[in-house]
């Protein structure tokens, strides 16, 4: 009996060492340089024979697991990298090595970011928050006067109004970054930007009231009504002669700047032509990738885009991933059904810097309404950053809005919702009274209602005196009455009591 019981134990020995293995490997960095302590595993796939052990490297980055039983199912050994992500090898029974290479540090750990308010006595004190991300231990701000400071959140009094660029490096022992942007500081209005809103005469849908709503103080408005027409006056009007769409453009001036705007303008009660036009969204997991969505009425054919970073597309709603951040100037060319026409707006690309939300709801006459267009302008980089269109649910909604000063601007389809002009936030029709928004969290409840277009058609008087140079009074005289086609509409005649 004794015989034949270590004869058992002789076989069920022999039989371990036959099966056991040994599964080795080495963890080196992206340079190839090992890595030492580094903490590695292993399980088998085997439900019935289960199996796992961890162990850590050595000098060099090397591994060993030994006395490893058989699995006809295989192995699996992993590491986790310096984004917390499994990096795996799978195994047949029997084999034995398994290498890895791996990140030990997140390359993109801190992100370097602010924003900027003023004082609200002084509007040459600017106070600075930092918003950077990876807990950075070093803040080294230039204030763009010369200035600087090494506080995290400091505050700066600058000598005089106007635009400085300010830049913050921040580093830690693991990482640094740099963040640069423009600050506005004082009451100061920003460069000049044309723009302007139409509407028709509500006795005559040919006469066309132009009103200049450019931002920046112009002192000279130059009008092509694209009829062969032009103006020079800040707030014109102008009858066409015929109905249709005309491209109408704006340009103004001043002595520290200009700038130039075109826009279609429907004359009559037509339906127009192709206008181009798109709203865009960065992807919410990536905000280098940015998606075009193209808005453009009567029914086009054909799509061309350019990205303004040398890259096209002839897709009529594509997605392109920028390189970089920066601001770039897209355009839409759209052809077919015999008209062809283009729309361009700048897409600020935020890459990774911390971004918020902006939402909220448009009205007229405090009823919810859905046919239209919401802007969101960069008041510090003078141009639109952000587009969309309101959801059926009378909402809108900018994604990704990266930290800055911004002006809302909601335009209304005037076919669909007649009698109101494109108002800022704050419920005002005129840039330099908008409600400006510091974006410095997520916004919501950014809600407009629309204004009413201030024409007023009815009865009312005039009256006035007509007198001689040496200021006696003439009775009797014919005074006319003319509408804007130089037709006479009333007549009346001066009485003694003039």
């Amino acid at each position: 009996m004794t015989k034949k019981l270590l004869l058992f134990v002789f076989l069920i020995a022999g039989a371990i060492g036959l099966y056991a293995q040994t599964i080795s490997g080495n963890v080196t960095d992206l340079t190839g340089a090992g890595i030492t302590n580094y903490q590695v595993y292993i399980i088998n796939n085997d439900s019935m024979n289960p199996y796992s052990s961890s162990t850590y490297t050595a000098g060099g980055g090397a591994y060993s697991f030994s006395n490893v039983p058989s699995s006809s199912s295989g192995f699996v050994v992993y590491v986790y990298d310096c984004q917390q992500s499994m990096q795996t090898v799978n195994l047949a029974a029997n084999s034995g090595t398994a290498n890895f290479s791996i990140c030990t540090s997140n390359p993109s750990s801190c992100t370097a970011v602010f924003y900027s308010t003023p004082d609200s006595s002084n509007a040459n004190l600017i106070y600075f928050t930092d918003l950077s991300s990876g807990n950075p231990t070093s803040w080294s701000w230039s204030f763009g006067d010369g200035s600087g400071s090494s506080s995290q959140n400091p505050s700066h009094t600058y000598g005089a109004s106007g635009t400085y660029t300010v830049t913050l490096n921040i580093s830690s022992a693991n990482c640094s970054d740099s963040y640069t942007t423009t600050v506005t500081v004082g009451n100061v209005v920003p460069s000049c930007v044309a723009d302007f809103y139409s509407y028709a005469d509500s006795n005559n849908v040919q006469l066309i009231q132009f009103i200049d709503n450019s931002a920046g103080s112009p002192t000279s408005w130059s009008w092509d009504f694209g009829d062969g027409a032009t103006a020079s006056t800040q707030n014109p009007n102008h009858t066409y002669a015929a109905t249709g769409s005309y491209n109408v453009t704006l340009s103004i001036s001043s002595a520290n700047c200009s700038d130039t705007y075109t826009t279609t303008v429907v004359v009559g009660n037509v339906t127009p032509g192709c206008i181009a036009n798109f709203t865009f969204a960065p992807d919410s997991n990536n905000t280098s990738l940015i998606h075009f969505y193209d808005a453009s009425t009567g029914n086009p054919t054909n799509w061309m885009w350019d990205f303004g970073d040398g890259n096209t597309s002839s897709l009529q709603n594509p997605f392109h991933s920028y390189a970089s951040s920066g601001t770039y100037n897209v355009s839409l060319i759209i052809t077919g059904n015999n008209c062809q026409s283009s729309y361009n707006a700048n897409v600020i690309v935020s890459g990774s810097v911390l971004s918020y939300t902006v939402e909220g709801s448009i009205y007229a006459n405090n009823l919810v309404v859905t046919a239209v267009d919401v802007d969101l302008f960069d008041v510090t980089n003078n141009v639109v950053a952000y587009s969309t269109r309101v959801s059926p649910m009378g909402t809108y909604n900018f994604a990704n809005v990266v930290a800055g000063t911004y002006i809302v601007l909601a335009t209304p389809d005037t076919t669909v919702i007649p009698g109101y002009a494109p108002t800022y936030y704050g419920n005002v029709i005129f840039w330099s009274a908008a409600t400006q928004l510091n974006v410095n969290a997520n916004q919501s409840g950014i809600n407009i209602n629309l204004v009413a277009i201030p024409v007023t058609p009815g009865s009312g008087s005039i009256s006035g005196t007509v007198s001689t140079g040496n200021k006696s009074s003439v009775e009797n005289l014919n005074v006319y009455l003319t509408d804007d086609n130089n037709s006479d509409v009333l007549v009346a005649s001066t009485t003694s009591s003039c």
